[in-house]
């Protein structure tokens, strides 16, 4: 025989009930993910991408950029597939997982390079992919990524020699010397050596008093300068040394100026919103 039904307050039936706020949050949430649970475009990855970086929950954040990027492909490559790296990379590295972002760094040079010449991140992220690598226990891999970025997009505006982009080279110099410091057998050593240790000390020579065209060159000259010592040539590593010392003295005094110039780090619209990311060092 059943029991006797129990009534219910209005109170308690009130409590059990979900808040119209709450089921209406609950309900706009899956409505921008899905039924799988995924964003079903990529504007909406791009936005749940955003959220959780700010929130600092950048496993999830990666998941989301990652999906953007899928996306971006689905519908044809373009801007998006850079914004959606840059994005992944940035929530990776936030990560301690900078590695995580190897496949995506890889898919963009196989498919997407001219949309990459295109875009103001193409030195950061080609940089940044160097640095994965190294960060992953892959060195060689990162020279020869480093050492082909110095070498992209020959005789165009987007070139690392071409104006406007002599700090970003100068920053991969830097990564790379670091790197074949280890190295100092190797084929990109002796490049950095000659070539590269050549052509900074001409740009330093040629810019005279006009520091700012040459900003990162007293730090390639140094990284370069321990690089000869490791080759065993003291004398020319000496003076090149010397020469780096005096040319980031005028860097620093120039910057100290202009604080901005000091940042690592730069803002990129990404799809209604922004995404920092910054040029990562060798350790």
């Amino acid at each position: 025989m059943a029991g006797p039904a129990h009534a219910t307050s209005p109170a308690t039936a009130s409590a059990r009930r979900p808040a119209p706020l709450a089921l209406a949050a609950t309900l706009a949430a899956l409505a921008l993910v899905g039924c799988g649970g995924k964003a079903r475009t990529y504007e909406e990855a791009m936005g749940l991408a955003r959220k959780a970086l700010a929130s600092g929950a950048n496993a999830r954040a990666f998941d989301a950029c990652r999906r953007a990027f899928d996306l971006a492909e689905d519908r044809g490559g373009g801007n998006g597939v850079v914004e959606a790296l840059d994005c992944a990379a940035e929530a990776a590295q936030r990560d301690a997982r900078p590695w995580d972002a190897l496949p995506l760094y890889e898919r963009t040079l196989e498919r997407h390079d001219e949309v990459l010449r295109r875009s103001r991140s193409r030195y950061r992220l080609r940089n940044n992919h160097g640095v994965a690598l190294y960060v992953r226990g892959r060195p060689e891999e990162a020279m020869r990524v480093l050492e082909r970025t110095l070498d992209a997009w020959p005789g165009s505006p987007a070139s690392s020699r071409a104006y406007g982009n002599y700090r970003a080279r100068m920053r991969v110099v830097t990564n790379l010397a670091h790197l074949a410091r280890e190295a100092p057998s190797s084929e990109v050593a002796a490049r950095l050596s000659g070539e590269i240790a050549g052509e900074v000390e001409a740009a330093v020579a040629d810019a005279g008093r006009n520091v700012g065209a040459v900003l990162g060159a007293g730090e390639a000259l140094q990284a370069i300068a321990a690089v000869l010592r490791r080759r065993g040539d003291g004398e020319r590593a000496a003076a090149l040394a010397a020469l780096g010392q005096e040319q980031q003295a005028a860097e620093d005094e120039y910057t100290d100026l202009r604080p901005a110039l000091r940042r690592e780090c730069e803002v990129v619209a990404a799809s209604g919103g922004q995404v920092e990311g910054c040029f990562r060092k060798i350790p």
